[in-house]
């Protein structure tokens, strides 16, 4: 989104740390010249302290938020700049997790109860302002049934996609049916485990596939904080099997596309699986939050919807035997309804200026209220990580 923003003149404000985290892969972009950097202090018990936006009378702003308290942030930020065109977006990241669901930081039931009511009303309200986005509808129904309430038109507020659909390339599809030594399978996500738990139970189905097929390779695309849990895993399987795993560490997202289209098999979740359908590469879409095994849900074609779903899901070893066993006829049209299903999607979802022209015709009402109950929510939250008595 921010690649399309700068190629069509539009402004983008990146509220950041004075020394901004950033990824090797992402640094050209983002601490170049073209982004305007407004340096923010809101770590730990800090709240929000901000440099002065340079914001002007005839533009119109969008907040991009991830989490609640951004929101609230957002919310400050409207109250303090009250003349300008500002209007906050609250994008669900997830199903699951503290960030998301406060409320879950806290064990006493009381006090969570509590944090409940007040998480309810403020989803609500931002709701009913058109307010609230989602990646997936498994997001909306994870929000509604956590807090009881209806997201009002859920399809008008997933996000669309900003990437052009993607190509069938014949040829390349054939060749991968006929020449599979070296087999591979790819998979490309964050190192963040539970949450792409999966790639762990990935490498030990790998560890124990590789002995009746000695062809198969693993290619693993991505970082993140758990690396380490990732390499010992690897370190614990089998020696041949290790030796035909490799970690190509971050891929730009430029670049995803030809790491997916190379590969025979993609073994994914959430964005990860439709991008390697996208190419026309076979895709299983993998279970979040997995545990043990590697759970699929089966091939992408025949379940598009889950691809951030937490359902218990169907061990993948058999899978894998069944691609390759697979005569090449029959593999090209499963890669083929893979890529179909993406392309139609494609003719729906693909909208790069969705989250502008969905907001353009609204307002937002900030609360001073919310954002005070946030400040002292936030608190209460970073304090109890330490002191872990509520």
């Amino acid at each position: 989104m921010t690649i399309y923003c700068l190629n069509n003149g539009i402004r983008v404000i990146w509220l950041c740390d004075d020394k901004p985290l950033c990824h090797p892969v992402f640094r050209e972009l983002f601490l170049g010249q073209k982004i305007e950097r407004v340096y923010v202090k809101r770590q730990k018990l800090y709240w929000f302290v901000s440099q002065k936006l340079d914001l002007k009378l005839d533009e119109r702003y969008v907040l991009f938020c991830a989490n609640p308290v951004s929101m609230c942030v957002s919310q400050e930020i409207l109250l303090k700049y009250s003349e300008f065109d500002i209007f906050p977006v609250y994008t669900v990241p997830d199903t699951t997790g503290n960030m998301y669901f406060l409320e879950r930081n806290f064990r006493r039931k009381w006090i969570r109860d509590k944090v409940w009511v007040m998480m309810r009303k403020m989803i609500f309200r931002w709701d009913s302002l058109n307010a609230v986005r989602f990646f997936t509808l498994n997001q909306v129904k994870a929000l509604e049934e956590n807090y009881n309430l209806l997201i009002t038109f859920p399809e008008d507020k997933r996000l669309r996609s900003n990437r052009e659909r993607g190509t069938w390339n014949d040829e390349s599809i054939r060749s991968k049916s006929l020449n599979r030594s070296p087999f591979k399978i790819a998979t490309v996500g964050r190192f963040d485990f539970p949450h792409k738990g999966y790639m762990l139970g990935l490498v030990r189905a790998f560890g124990k596939l590789i002995q009746d097929y000695p062809q198969l390779e693993l290619h693993i695309a991505g970082y993140g904080p758990h690396e380490n849990i990732l390499k010992n895993e690897i370190a614990s399987i089998p020696e041949n099997a290790r030796n035909s795993i490799i970690l190509h560490g971050p891929i730009h997202p430029d670049h995803l596309e030809d790491y997916l289209r190379t590969a025979h098999l993609n073994v994914s979740v959430a964005g990860g699986a439709t991008a390697g359908a996208k190419v026309g590469t076979l895709t299983l879409v993998a279970r979040n939050y997995c545990a043990g095994e590697c759970e699929v849900y089966g091939f992408y074609h025949d379940c598009r919807e889950k691809t951030t779903s937490l359902e218990k899901g169907l061990p993948i070893i058999p899978y894998i035997r069944q691609v390759l066993e697979m005569k090449p006829e029959e593999y090209i049209e499963m890669c083929k309804k893979d890529f179909e299903t993406v392309l139609e999607r494609s003719k729906v979802f693909y909208d790069p200026h969705y989250i502008f022209s969905s907001t353009r015709l609204k307002r937002f009402y900030p609360s001073k209220k919310e954002v005070l109950k946030m400040k002292f929510l936030k608190r209460i939250i970073v304090l109890n990580r330490y002191l872990r008595i509520l």
